[in-house]
C-alpha cells in the first residue's frame, strides 16, 4: 500500500502580521516627523511680519490726505479741519426758509421707511432745536414736484 498523503498544513499566525503593523506605525511617525519638520523649516525661512499698527497708519493718511485736500474756492478754513467757516461777512450767509427737509435716499419699501423715519427722529428733533426751525423728514423724493432739493 501507499502511503497516505501528507495533508497540507495550514498556516498559523505568524510574527510576520505583527511586523506588518510595527513597520506601519513607524513609517507613519517619521512622515509626521518629516511634515513637522518640514513645516517649522518653512516657518524660520518665512516669518510672520511685524504687526500693523491701524491707528498710527490711519493718522498718517488723514495727514497725507489733508495736505492735499482744500475746500473749493469761496470757502475759508481757518483752523484746517476741512469744515467751511463762518463768513465773516452776515450777507453772505444762505438764506434758508421756515423749513428743513431732511431724508436719506430711501427705498420703496413702506417697512423700511418707517424704521428710517423712526430711527432718524432724535437727529431731526435735535435739528430743530439747534436751528429753531421745523425740520420734517421727507419719505418720498421721487418726484420732482414733491419737494424742492439742494
Amino acid at each position: 500500500m501507499s502511503e497516505p498523503a501528507a495533508q497540507p498544513s495550514v498556516p498559523g499566525p505568524t510574527a510576520r502580521g505583527v511586523n506588518t503593523w510595527a513597520y506601519t506605525l513607524v513609517f507613519c511617525a517619521l512622515a509626521v516627523a518629516a511634515a513637522g519638520g518640514y513645516y517649522f523649516y518653512e516657518k524660520s525661512r518665512n516669518p510672520l511680519p511685524p504687526p500693523v499698527d491701524e491707528i498710527k497708519s490711519l493718522k498718517d493718511y488723514v495727514a497725507r490726505l489733508a495736505t492735499t485736500q482744500k475746500l473749493a474756492d469761496g470757502y475759508a478754513d481757518a483752523d484746517g479741519d476741512l469744515v467751511a467757516d463762518r463768513p465773516a461777512d452776515a450777507s453772505k450767509l444762505v438764506k434758508v426758509g421756515d423749513e428743513l427737509v431732511f431724508s436719506v435716499v430711501g427705498t420703496d419699501d413702506e417697512k423700511k421707511l418707517d424704521e428710517a423715519e423712526k430711527g432718524w427722529a432724535s437727529f431731526t428733533a435735535a435739528l430743530a432745536k439747534a436751528t429753531g426751525k421745523k425740520v420734517t423728514y421727507a419719505r418720498d423724493l421721487t418726484s420732482p414736484e414733491s419737494r424742492t432739493l439742494h
